[in-house]
């Protein structure tokens, strides 16, 4: 049955694993991008997991070609949000502070001194917080410290892709045409027919990516900050799944190789288990953020339990239950039951309190079938909770969870085919 339609059925923790180790790894435009909207310690830890990959990390042509067009534009705007900001705090200081209301020229004049002070010292923190979070205009152009870096990253001249033929590349558009204006419309990319001058970003990308993997002939991992439906699957158009299973299937047909994808986040969580980088929480936030409107991507590999003699069917049977859940209580679950001793379950069922009773419900359901001590104490610990059911009798259906809205890809969205 599940291999009528691998493209459907999740990947197996081992298998997520050999992608992190042993597959090609592209990252899209939109993420190297994003290189100029965090500090410098974020910009190294990223870009220090990336050159772990090795000769592994690839780029292609179309990625190369879309982040020089648009990384000016991006460093413009990131200023243009610390100036906006700098000018809003000295209009509000200054507007409307009632001073004129006193009649004491003394008090006026303290007044003004204080608010001139304020004034001061805000604008000199700020400046010193925009030097570290920022990228001058002139420092961009002459020695951008991003670029400079990613030379670095993609040392060798193997890891980034030829220019294709020009008869190749409007094959290719031509191809991707085809594809958006068919009913149904066929991945990747559709999303962005009618709304930019050139939609074809995305297919040219998915064309050299098939292309590579035939020749290398190796898995490819794909990691982006674009998760719309044409690139991932949801359901009841909202609940982010993982990859299009028509991506998934185009990909072995074509390229005769498997294919997974994955947000930025969830690529530097898999790099700091299986490639020992050493990214930070605070950094793997800041890149959430990027995407913090996306549903999370749950899979048994990045389950925490699974760590400590838990991964078998019947977690898989909980984490399935599981993976509609979308928002941060979920999240905080999933890290507190880390570590599966006595205080960390405590903390791990004072994260669920807030929990819709339907959701945990599905959940405690999944997982009534378990006998191991550990889920005793789980049992033991959920015990304040109401109406604990039995065995399960029902899958929940994904229509039944509360979702999030579409997804943010950022201000160069427009300009960047890709993004």
């Amino acid at each position: 049955m599940r291999k009528a339609v691998l493209e459907y059925i999740d990947y197996t923790e081992n298998e997520i694993a050999e992608f992190a180790t042993e597959a090609i790894v592209v990252v899209d435009t939109n993420v190297l991008l994003d290189l100029y909207r965090v500090s410098a310690d974020q910009r190294e830890q990223i870009c220090g997991a990336l050159e772990l990959i090795g000769d592994r990390l690839w780029l292609p042509y179309q990625v190369a070609l879309e982040f020089h067009s648009n990384r000016l534009d991006v460093v413009a705007a990131e200023l243009a949000k610390y100036q906006k900001a700098a000018q809003g705090f000295t209009e509000s200081l200054r507007k409307g502070n009632g001073i004129d209301d006193f009649r004491d020229p003394e008090i006026k004049e303290s007044i003004q001194k204080a608010l001139l002070s304020a004034e001061k010292k805000f604008l000199r923190d700020f400046a010193k917080l925009r030097a570290e979070h920022v990228i001058d205009w002139e420092v961009a152009r002459s020695d951008d410290p991003v670029l400079n870096r990613l030379d670095s990253v993609y040392s060798n001249p193997k890891q980034i892709a030829d220019k294709p033929d020009s008869g190749d590349t409007e094959k290719r558009k031509a191809e991707a045409l085809r594809r958006f204006k068919a009913v149904p419309p066929v991945p990747p990319g559709y999303e962005d027919f009618g709304k930019k001058d050139d939609p074809t970003g995305d297919y040219l990308i998915w064309a050299e990516m098939i292309e590579h993997a035939k020749k290398a002939k190796r898995p490819l991992l794909f990691v982006t900050r674009d998760t719309k439906p044409d690139w991932f699957l949801r359901i009841a158009k909202q609940h982010t799944i993982g990859p299009r299973p028509e991506l998934r299937a185009e990909f072995l047909k074509c390229a005769e190789q498997r294919y997974h994808q994955t947000t930025l986040k969830s690529f530097l969580w898999l790099a700091n288990k299986h490639l020992n980088a050493k990214v930070s929480e605070s950094t793997l936030d800041v890149v959430a953020e990027e995407v913090r409107s996306s549903p999370p991507f749950i899979t048994i590999a990045n389950f925490p339990s699974a760590d400590v003699g838990l991964a078998d069917s019947r977690w898989q049977d909980v984490l399935r239950a599981a993976t509609h859940v979308n928002d941060d209580r979920w999240r905080n679950i999933m890290q507190a039951a880390s570590g599966m001793n006595d205080p960390k379950l405590q903390e791990m069922f004072r994260a669920a309190a807030g929990f819709d009773s339907d959701h945990w419900k599905a959940i405690a359901e999944a997982a009534s079938p378990f006998s191991d001590d550990q889920w005793q104490r789980v049992m033991r610990a959920a015990s304040g909770f109401d109406n604990l059911p039995g065995r399960p009798t029902t899958t929940p259906l994904a229509s039944d969870w509360d979702n999030s809205d579409e997804d943010d890809r950022g201000e160069a969205e427009d300009s960047s085919s890709s993004e």
